[in-house]
């Protein structure tokens, strides 16, 4: 995005008595006080794995996303469509914001969802892996070069497959 699109939102959501946090530079303990205070999480530009509409709504800010890229995504971001902005329609963008924050309180159930799967998916994560690497059903087959291999290669190739 060109920064005076982002600068023109930020304009009009101040105007409209918002007040806008742009999160650059921030320790871990501000980001989780600027989460905590948040009502929205805004993000424009989700070119692969993001953090911030996972982690805000942990904090109750619930997020407004780019509909592009990785944010077309409901498998990524399970969000509400109506949460989902052309990135390049400043009034699109700033109505959406305003909703959310305007309507907070009554916006809560329709993340619930997401909530619990972002709450639970370290130990998601831990369980399924557990799964895959105790399975009887399952055989990994490494075609390796015989003239390099040797136990510490096997064992550091077998490890390192993705």
């Amino acid at each position: 995005l060109e920064a005076a699109g982002v600068e023109d939102i930020i304009r009009r959501l101040e105007a409209a008595g918002v007040e806008v946090v742009v999160p650059r530079g921030l320790s871990t303990q501000e980001m989780v006080d600027l989460y905590s205070a948040a009502k929205c999480v805004v993000d424009l530009y989700l070119p692969g794995l993001e953090r911030i509409a996972f982690e805000g709504v942990l904090f109750g800010a619930w997020p407004i996303l780019s509909a592009v890229d990785n944010g077309a995504s409901t498998e990524d971001f399970p969000i509400p469509p109506e949460h989902l902005v052309d990135p390049y329609n400043a009034s699109a963008v700033v109505a959406a914001a305003l909703r959310v924050v305007r309507h907070h309180a009554a916006l809560e159930p329709r993340f619930t969802g997401m909530y619990k799967s972002t709450r639970d998916f370290g130990a998601q994560l831990l369980s399924t892996s557990a799964k895959l690497f105790t399975t009887a059903r399952l055989q990994f087959h490494l075609d390796l070069n015989p003239s390099r291999l040797d136990e510490a290669s096997a064992v550091g190739m077998a490890l390192s497959v993705p």
